[in-house]
């Protein structure tokens, strides 16, 4: 089984919690190495769309507020 990548996943799992590094991996695509859309999302992990939604706007505020990781996903946030 090949290693998968994910740039700053220390800092990455500081931040977030389970639910949320696992919503902010599939949608940016670090797993399975292709974006998931939202739809995607909460069919592979059992939660409704608009739960995953959530669940992804607060990962992504708690990235903005790590200098490191937004340079990161600068191009995505």
């Amino acid at each position: 089984m090949s290693e998968i990548y994910i740039p700053n996943q220390k800092t990455i799992e500081s931040l977030l919690d389970s639910d949320e590094r696992l919503i902010i991996y599939l949608y940016f695509g670090f797993l399975p190495k292709e974006p998931m859309s939202l739809a995607e999302i909460a069919k592979f992990t059992g939660k409704s769309k608009e739960t995953v939604r959530r669940v992804k706007i607060r990962a992504i505020d708690k990235l903005k507020a790590s200098p490191e990781v937004l340079e990161l996903f600068k191009d995505y946030i």
